[in-house]
């Protein structure tokens, strides 16, 4: 074993490990740290931009403006690690009543990160397109874009700046994750889908200790088995990335097609609402399409190249196994579907009271 993987490995476990611990003892010190941290990051990213823009002068690239030279066929396949990458922003909302004032607090978080997520997204490409400008290795080969960036806008020493940023904002979304997938596994514990174990609530620190647990192991596994294995950083994100893409696509489709069913059922279903719903799901499908890809010579969407072109293939069977298990729980306890409901409604019930408040 290389002394490269063993230190991979060790990093792992060190991440994973904080991460669970400040995810097991509180969720105001695990929202204070992820906001210093990639507070540090995004601003150590951020001011390289602007030194590769005044490198060039602060020019207008009207090249990528005007998308010189894109086929859509390209466009369509980074959509799926572009989601990715934005996916997330929702994450606020598995707090619940873990958030003062959730009424107000959690939309407020979900419109802001959506914003100012999309502007720091929307600004970085076009400063790393600009950056990488007739540079022998292109934008999409290098295995560490912003460190090479640097070192074309002659800021090389940012490159460990850069790196240490990377690391910093790791264990945001670490934490992130850990936060969220936690909850998210507490509340269907709580609903008799999964061991009663995961839904317990920590006694002192009041938070999803089990749950918690076991995410952050998982998520230590899976990387740390990978990493051994001697599968480079770059292709676990990018492997575990586009899995993991598809489970939001699929969750955030569903979504778009619940709500206006949900606001005609409250009696408040506008036409903008509809057209909202049917604007995102055609806009989640084209990333779903392209990431299977339609054979043909010149098809719009071509078949991704191996091995993306089976992670479909594993989600669809992910998603045949699960719901599979689901009906056969809801055969032979067809009460956790009523308790589903009543709990969905005691909580609308309860946000509704507090509206009026």
């Amino acid at each position: 074993m290389s002394i490269v993987k063993v230190c991979k490995y060790y990093y792992n476990s060190y991440c994973a490990g904080i991460s669970w611990y400040i995810a097991y003892k509180d969720i105001q010190l695990s929202t204070i740290v992820m906001l210093a941290l990639e507070g540090i990051s995004i601003g150590v990213i951020l001011l390289l931009g602007l030194i590769v823009l005044g490198k060039h002068g602060f020019a207008i690239d009207t090249a990528q403006l005007t998308l010189q030279g894109t086929q859509p066929g390209s466009i369509v396949s980074g959509l799926v690690l572009a989601v990715f990458s934005y996916v997330g922003f929702e994450s606020a909302t598995t707090l619940g009543d873990e958030a003062q004032k959730p009424l107000r607090n959690i939309p407020r978080a979900v419109i802001m990160s959506t914003v100012i997520c999309g502007l720091f997204f929307i600004v970085l490409s076009y400063i790393e397109v600009l950056g990488f400008q007739n540079h022998t290795t292109p934008l999409n080969k290098s295995e560490a874009p912003l460190n090479d960036l640097a070192n074309l806008a002659g800021v090389g020493f940012f490159g460990l700046v850069i790196s240490l940023g990377a690391m910093v904002s790791l264990f945001a979304c670490a934490l992130a994750t850990i936060n969220a997938g936690g909850r998210i596994l507490f509340s269907m514990a709580r609903h008799n889908i999964f061991h009663a174990s995961l839904g317990r609530a920590h006694g002192k620190n009041q938070t999803p200790h089990v749950a918690v647990t076991l995410v952050a192991l998982v998520a230590f596994l899976l990387a740390a088995s990978t990493t051994l294995l001697g599968v480079k950083v770059l292709d676990n994100y990018a492997y575990f990335g586009t899995i993991a893409t598809y489970g939001f696509l699929f969750a955030y489709i569903l979504v778009a097609i619940a709500s206006p069913v949900y606001l005609w059922r409250e009696h408040q279903l506008r036409a903008v609402d509809i057209l909202y719903s049917v604007l995102a799901v055609v806009f989640m499908v084209i990333p779903a399409i392209g990431s299977v890809g339609i054979p043909g010579e010149n098809s719009l969407f071509p078949v991704p190249a191996a091995p993306y072109n089976i992670f479909p293939y594993l989600f669809l069977l992910y998603l045949v196994v699960g719901g599979g298990w689901f009906i056969m729980l809801r055969l032979r306890r067809p009460e956790i579907i009523e308790q589903m409901e009543n709990d969905l409604e005691a909580v609308h019930t309860r946000f509704g009271d507090m509206k009026k408040v």
